[in-house]
Formats: structure tokens, sequence, C-alpha cells
């Protein structure tokens, strides 16, 4: 609360827009919340969460790398799985903050060993799934062949079109359309839901050359008209289901 308090002060404007006063206020709201933390951090560090939001106060505060590696090395020593430990450190390392785009991926690659017993290469693509839907850049940070194995990994653990979807809209992103079409071509049921934006969802079926016969099904039937199906399709999946 008293963080979320701190950024009302604040703003969420560039620095140089903010003044001298929202700043004043900002800081000493931040150092509130931080001496909250350290006062109950016997107690409190037993949730995992605990370092995640000890990680934004970090970044509030200007914190040097070496302290903020340091507690980000005390979260995942305690619950490596703990999938925000790596989320809410991911703005701390991006250009416009403390960081540069290869320290993303060294933090993604960090995320990825750490949590290999349970998830493969896995959290190396939630990472960037993560980023992806905050709406930040990944092209320059990523590795895409290193991506590309990573979501197979989470397909081979939890398959589900919700993933696969995901997984297609993410490579159209990073424009890569077979990839793409692969992913698409996984899913059974409708998929929608993994785009914010549906005329880009339908870009990235045109781009990855996936033929509307593959994906009209019985489930999709309610969006035949926004999808202006064919009417042969109209009939073979919604007013005669086979």
């Amino acid at each position: 609360m008293l963080e979320d308090y701190a950024w009302c002060l604040r703003g969420d404007g560039f620095a140089s827009k903010v003044t001298a006063l929202a700043f004043g206020g900002f800081a000493a709201k931040v150092d509130e919340a931080s001496e909250i933390l350290a006062n109950h951090r016997r107690i409190a560090s037993i949730d995992p969460h605990y370092y995640a939001v000890m990680e934004r106060i970090y970044i509030d505060q200007g914190a040097a790398k070496d302290d903020f590696k340091r507690l980000l090395d005390e979260g995942a020593a305690q619950e490596p799985d703990y999938h925000y430990l790596y989320f809410d450190a991911y703005r701390y390392y991006q250009p416009q903050w403390y960081g540069s785009d290869a320290e993303i991926d060294e933090l993604a690659r960090f995320a990825a060993a750490r949590t290999a017993p349970t998830e493969g290469l896995g959290m190396y693509a939630r990472y960037y799934w993560f980023a992806l839907d905050c709406k930040c850049s990944i092209l320059n940070s990523v590795n895409w062949p290193t991506m590309k194995a990573a979501m197979r990994d989470v397909m081979d653990r939890y398959p589900s079109d919700w993933n696969a979807a995901n997984f297609a809209r993410i490579s159209c992103e990073m424009r890569d359309y077979k990839e793409a079409g692969n992913w698409l071509n996984r899913v059974k049921k409708d998929y929608s839901d993994a785009w914010a934006d549906k005329d880009e969802m339908r870009r990235c079926e045109s781009m990855a050359q996936v033929q509307k016969s593959t994906i009209h099904s019985t489930e999709r039937c309610a969006y035949a008209a926004i999808e202006a199906w064919p009417n042969a399709d109209f009939e073979k999946y919604c007013r005669h289901p086979t």
C-alpha cells in the first residue's frame, strides 16, 4: 500500500517531469515501506513474495547492483520456483532503469537455471512471455533459438491450448511465422483470448498461412460472423456439425 501511495505521489511520468516536492513524497513513502519490511524480515521473509516486494523497493530506491543481486540470490535460494522473483526483478535490469539488454537475458538464463529441475528451460519462456505482456520489447535481448526450445519445454510439461496460442502470438511478435503456424496448428479449440487485439490475431493467422478450414470448429461458431467464415464452413461446423 505504501509503495502504491509513493507512486501515486510521484506519478508515472519521466523523472525529468517530476517535481522536487513529488520526488520527496515518493522517497518518504518508499523508505517507510522499506523500514516495515526490514523490521519484520524474520517473519515476513518466510514467504517468498517478501523478496519480490523488496525487489520493487530496491528499484524505487536505486539500489546498487551488488545489493540487488544479493537479494535476488537469497530469494531464489529459498524458493527458486517462485516466478515473481524473476518477474519483479526484470524491471531493474531494463536499460531505462539500471541495466541493459544483455543483463535482461542474463536474468532470463539465471531464472531458467534455478528452475531447471522442475521447468527445464521453461522459465526462460515464461520470463519473456511476462515481458511481452507488460508491453516491453524483447527483440534486443531474447535469444530466439533458446526461446523456441524453452516454449517446447513448457508445452511438454503443461500441454494446453492456452500455452500453444500464446506461443503462436509470441512467434508472430518475433516475426517467425513458420513457428507461429506450428503452434496454431496444435490448438484444438478457441484460442482468441490469447490476443487482446483480435486484428493482431488475424494478421498472425494470415502471416502464418493457417488455412481457415484448419481453425474452424464448433467451439468457434460464435465468432463466425466476425471472422467472415465461408458459408460452407458455417454449415459444416455450426448448422450441421458432425
